[in-house]
């Protein structure tokens, strides 16, 4: 690593192919006329490099879609191309950074070396067992089976379906050459706040205090295990989180629980 500091404004070199979490703010498609739109990203954990923050968490990244459609030679997958040039810190400083989408996470797509976005292929039916089934079912009842085949194909269809992802999708970008960032100071003032408004002893009788597992109802039956702690007011938490491209999560009822099956059906988040 390079370091060099002018009048107590210290910067590092962060070499090509450093890698960072980030959180999509806007949407993204492999709809051919998203071409041109921009896209921004949060970045969701700090870079630090040799015991230095370069780059904080919240700090915004923004890049551009620069080629979307379908890949005609193989089996129509649909794609989507987005290339990042700079890169906006907490404080405010903007600086050049080209990077580009190397993993989505938790998505059926995936990310080829060129660093395009790639769904499914349309699966041929003539090569799926799925479909010689319903061939020998229609031999012996064809309307039923008719109505399997479409159905299938319906569902096939919908697999294939064009790329979409909504804010708050978690992408792994990566640096595309180095660059020269200012080093950050970090959360250093905001945790010595926090330990000044809640000292030590009272934080550990909070945690002593807090159940160890969650409920779904108040007397309910243990659920979930805590695994993380948010130190704030209602308003800072919900912010903080709506900042970073998350929403509140669903009541569970009939409703939801369909929802979420036929997503799962179709491949698709929710």
């Amino acid at each position: 690593m390079i370091f060099a500091c002018v009048i107590a404004v210290c910067t590092q070199l962060v070499p090509a192919t450093t890698t960072l979490r980030v959180r999509m703010l806007d949407s993204l498609t492999s709809v051919e006329s998203s071409v041109g739109h921009t896209l921004r990203a949060v970045v969701m954990r700090p870079l630090v490099l040799d015991g230095r923050t370069v780059v904080d968490a919240g700090s915004t990244i923004t890049g551009v879609t620069t080629a979307a459609g379908t890949l005609r030679e193989k089996g129509r997958q649909y794609f989507v191309t987005v290339t990042f040039s700079t890169l906006t810190t907490r404080d405010g400083t903007t600086i050049p950074f080209p990077a580009r989408i190397v993993d989505v996470i938790n998505a059926r797509e995936y990310v080829d070396t060129a660093g395009r976005v790639i769904g499914p292929p349309l699966q041929s039916m003539s090569k799926s067992a799925s479909t010689w089934a319903l061939a020998a079912l229609g031999m012996v009842e064809p309307i039923p089976a008719i109505m399997m085949m479409a159905a299938f194909r319906g569902e096939q269809q919908a697999r294939h379906r064009d790329i979409r992802f909504a804010p708050g999708t978690d992408l792994v970008i990566r640096a595309l050459a180095p660059v020269t960032a200012a080093e950050s100071p970090g959360n250093g003032a905001e945790l010595a706040a926090l330990v000044d408004d809640v000292t030590a002893q009272r934080f550990d009788t909070l945690l002593a205090q807090l159940p160890r597992r969650t409920a779904v109802r108040v007397n309910g039956p243990p659920s979930d295990f805590l695994n993380a702690i948010f130190v704030g007011s209602d308003a800072q938490i919900d912010s903080a989180f709506r900042a970073a491209g998350w929403s509140t999560a669903e009541k569970i009822s009939a409703r939801s629980d369909f929802r979420t099956f036929w997503s799962a059906l179709r491949g698709k988040g929710d």
